[in-house]
């Protein structure tokens, strides 16, 4: 934590670094109310543990969540980035409204350099995919439409960068596949080298969407139960359209659309 809050100050007043924001992603209006979306996230977590009714698949969700967040880790001390804006939205906060309460726990509890890839996007969307292939079908589409959800979300709030959801779309497949296609519990060691084999594998893929080019390659990497819950979101969304036009642009970048 004491590593994460230094990396976080010396970042603070970076412009834009490490990340090139798109041009959709700079004109993006600020959705107050989205905050409630973002910070559903633990209830998110609590409501796909219900799901998860026998020990196999609780078990192995369980280890393959704490791997994708040790190789998280890896990426914000590789590319310590801070919140887009100096966390500008900030200000004129009062101390009274629900939504202004919310943005100002949120904004005092995560450190400022945990950004590539969204952490709230890659463990709400394993959580989805953990259930869909653990035979768990019909949990399994809710909850990747309420992560798909929260994906958009950290856009809307200011939270993220534009390339950090794409990036935790990847990060979240990989980890899922690799940890559903195993028999059995993985030794320490095991577990070890396969967080490093993810960690560099999904590192090279990711370099053009770092560097701000798109990135149709990208979606033999991507579960494709994501891509179609994102397309039917995009075309039928009866939320908010904010949330469907940061959908589309988001598929965009991958190479659809």
């Amino acid at each position: 934590m004491e590593l994460a809050r230094k990396t976080s100050r010396a970042t603070d007043n970076m412009a834009e670094f490490p990340f090139p924001r798109t041009e959709f992603e700079k004109k993006l209006p600020f959705v107050k109310d989205s905050v409630y979306l973002y910070m559903s996230y633990a209830p998110f977590f609590a409501t796909s543990i219900y799901f998860m009714k026998d020990q196999k698949t609780f078990e192995k969700s369980m280890l393959s969540m704490r791997a994708l967040s040790e190789i998280s880790d890896m990426f914000y001390h590789k590319y310590p980035a801070h919140f887009p804006d100096g966390r500008q939205v900030n200000k004129n906060l009062t101390r009274f409204k629900p939504d202004d309460l919310l943005y100002r726990f949120c904004y005092n509890f995560d450190s400022g350099n945990n950004t590539f890839p969204s952490q709230h996007v890659n463990l709400s969307i394993l959580c989805g995919l953990l259930l869909q292939h653990g035979s768990y079908q019909r949990s399994g589409k809710l909850m990747l439409l309420w992560s798909v959800l929260i994906s958009a979300s950290t856009l809307t709030t200011k939270q993220h960068f534009q390339v950090d959801v794409p990036a935790a779309l990847v990060l979240a497949s990989k980890v899922n596949y690799r940890f559903q296609a195993m028999k059995k519990m993985p030794t320490a060691q095991k577990i070890e080298q396969i967080k490093k084999e993810i960690f560099e594998e999904t590192d090279k893929l990711l370099q053009g969407l770092i560097h701000g080019k798109r990135g149709p390659n990208l979606l033999q990497h991507i579960d494709p139960a994501i891509l179609d819950v994102m397309r039917n979101i995009q075309k039928l969304n009866p939320f908010n359209p904010v949330y469907s036009k940061v959908i589309k642009n988001t598929l965009g970048m991958m190479g659809i659309g």
